[in-house]
């Protein structure tokens, strides 16, 4: 398990109730968002998760620049010194 930062952006910030960056422990991203949905509440777990508490398909998620869709989902391993985004998709035209 380590020591992960992670940081939100556009409207996640308001859903995660933080400006700041925070440092959670987690080895895997389900894991990440549990602990994010204990500590932040219903405001995460309404805006950011799903009903069985996935990422909503609006949702981006980066684990060092890179998105997870394209590693193992939420069972993406983290390790000590990770940095994880998560924003918003942008759309438009």
């Amino acid at each position: 398990m380590g020591k992960v930062s992670v940081k939100f952006f556009g409207a996640v910030v308001e859903a995660a109730k933080r400006k700041t960056d925070t440092e959670v422990d987690a080895s895997n991203l389900q894991q990440l968002f549990d602990k994010l949905s204990e500590q932040i509440g219903g405001s995460f777990k309404q805006n950011v998760l799903d009903q069985v508490g996935k990422p909503q398909s609006f949702v981006n998620v980066y684990v060092n620049g890179r998105d997870i869709r394209h590693l193992g989902g939420l069972e993406t391993q983290l390790n000590d010194g990770d940095e994880v985004l998560i924003l918003p998709a942008i759309a438009g035209g």
